[in-house]
C-alpha cells in the first residue's frame, strides 16, 4: 500500500506536463528475420501469465463453414497454444445469433476466457436490467461483461441509437449494478464499466466523472479504459494516479478493453512502447488487443487479415507472438505467406485515433468495426 501510494504522489509530477509524449515517435523494429521474437513475448505477456492478455475478435455471425469463421478461429487457437492469450472478447446482441454461438462454443473448447460486450444501443432498447438479466440468463460462459462500449463515440456504427453523457450513464449503471449483485450475485467481479474514449483527453475526463459520481461505490466493478495514444495514456495515469481516488482504486481492478494500432509496419513498435506503460502507469490487469481482424484489409488494426480468403495472412506482430515458442511461425505456411509490408501500404501512416482532436478533446474521426 506504500508503494502505491508513493506511485500516486510522485507520478502525477512527472506525468502533469507530459503532452507533447502525444509525439512519441515509435523505434524503429529491425526486419523480420532479425527481430528478438522472445522479447516481443514478453513484452506481450509482462512477466505474467496469458490469463492476463486478450484479443479482440468480432462475432458479426459468419457461418461455422465460412472462410471467415474458419481463420479467425484458426488464428485464436494459434495465440492461445503459443501461450500468447487468456481471454477472448466477443460482440453480442440481445435476442442472439445462431451462427456466434459456434464462436463461444470454440472459445470454451480452446480454455479461453470469454469477455462480452453489451452494447449501448440493447441496454436502451430492452431496458437495463432486462437486458444484464437476459444476458446472464444465455451467455453462462462469458466470464465478464462490458456495460456499452465507448458512450461518447458519435460513430454511428458504434452507437447508432446515440451517446450518452457521463452523468446519465453512471446514474443507469449504479441502478442497473443494485439490480445485478440482488438477483444475479454471481456477476460481482465481472462486470467492467463502459470502456471511456481512447483518444484525447476526453476519455480521461469521462473517467474522472466516473469516479466522481460513484464508479467506486460499487463493489467488485471492473474499471475498463481504452488506450490507443500517448495523450490518452498521459491523462488516464493522471486521474488515476491522482491521490484523491488512489485508495478507493486498490480495490478495483483496471483492465484495458481495447488498444491497437494501424497498420502493418506499426504494430510491433506500438505494442512494444504502451504495453509496459500501461501496467505500470495506469496499473492495467488485463490488456485486450484491437483486434484479431478489422475489415479484412490490408491495412487496419487487426493482427491478421484476408480472413474471407482460404488462409488469412498475418501480420508481423501476429506472426513474432506464434514465432517466439516455435522455431518457425506456425502461421507462416506455404498457402498464408507472411507479407511485412504489403503493397500499397504507406509504412508512415498513423493511427487514425490522431491527437487532432475536437473541441472537447475527442478525436471522432476514426471507423471502427463492432
Amino acid at each position: 500500500m506504500k508503494k502505491w501510494l508513493y506511485l500516486c504522489l510522485v507520478l502525477p509530477l512527472f506525468l502533469v506536463n507530459c503532452d507533447g509524449c502525444s509525439e512519441r515517435t515509435l523505434p524503429t523494429v529491425p526486419s523480420f528475420d532479425q527481430l528478438d521474437k522472445k522479447a516481443v513475448r514478453d513484452t506481450w505477456l509482462g512477466g505474467g501469465s496469458p490469463g492476463n492478455v486478450g484479443v479482440v475478435i468480432h462475432t458479426p455471425g459468419y457461418e461455422q463453414g465460412s472462410n471467415e469463421y474458419k481463420n479467425q478461429m484458426e488464428a485464436t487457437r494459434q495465440l492461445q497454444q503459443a501461450g500468447c492469450i487468456g481471454w477472448v472478447r466477443f460482440d453480442a446482441s440481445y435476442g442472439g445469433n445462431e451462427n456466434s454461438n459456434w464462436y463461444y462454443k470454440k472459445a470454451r473448447e480452446l480454455g479461453l476466457s470469454i469477455f462480452t460486450i453489451i452494447t449501448l444501443e440493447d441496454l436502451e432498447t430492452h431496458g437495463w436490467n432486462d437486458t444484464i438479466d437476459y444476458f446472464a440468463r444465455n451467455y453462462p460462459s462469458s466470464m465478464a461483461f462490458e456495460i456499452a462500449g465507448e458512450i461518447t463515440n458519435t460513430d454511428p456504427s458504434v452507437n447508432p441509437t446515440g451517446t450518452m453523457d457521463p452523468i446519465i450513464y453512471m446514474t443507469k449503471l449504479k441502478a442497473m449494478y443494485a439490480y445485478a449483485m440482488q438477483n444475479h450475485p454471481e456477476l460481482r467481479g465481472r462486470i467492467t464499466s463502459a470502456p471511456t474514449f481512447g483518444s484525447g483527453t476526453g476519455g480521461a475526463k469521462e473517467l474522472q466523472t466516473f469516479f466522481e459520481n460513484g464508479l467506486f461505490d460499487l463493489d467488485g466493478i471492473i474499471v475498463a479504459i481504452n488506450v490507443y495514444t500517448d495523450t490518452a495514456l498521459v491523462n488516464y495515469a493522471n486521474v488515476l494516479n491522482n491521490p484523491k481516488f488512489a485508495q478507493k482504486l486498490a480495490r478495483h481492478e483496471v483492465w484495458v478493453t481495447e488498444c491497437g494500432q494501424i497498420g502493418t509496419t506499426q504494430q510491433i513498435a506500438f505494442m512494444e512502447s504502451v504495453f509496459s506503460r500501461l501496467r505500470s502507469m495506469l496499473h492495467a490487469r488485463n490488456i485486450f488487443w484491437y483486434s484479431m481482424y478489422d475489415a479484412n484489409d490490408a491495412n487496419a488494426y487487426g493482427l491478421i487479415y484476408g480472413i474471407s480468403d482460404e488462409n488469412f495472412t498475418p501480420r508481423p506482430l501476429f506472426a513474432a507472438l506464434i514465432d517466439s515458442t516455435q522455431g518457425t511461425s506456425a502461421a507462416q505456411t506455404p498457402n498464408t505467406p507472411l507479407i511485412v509490408n504489403p503493397p500499397g501500404i504507406d509504412p508512415a501512416i498513423r493511427h487514425p485515433h490522431s491527437d487532432g482532436a475536437d473541441e472537447n478533446g475527442i478525436d471522432r474521426s476514426r471507423r471502427k468495426e463492432r
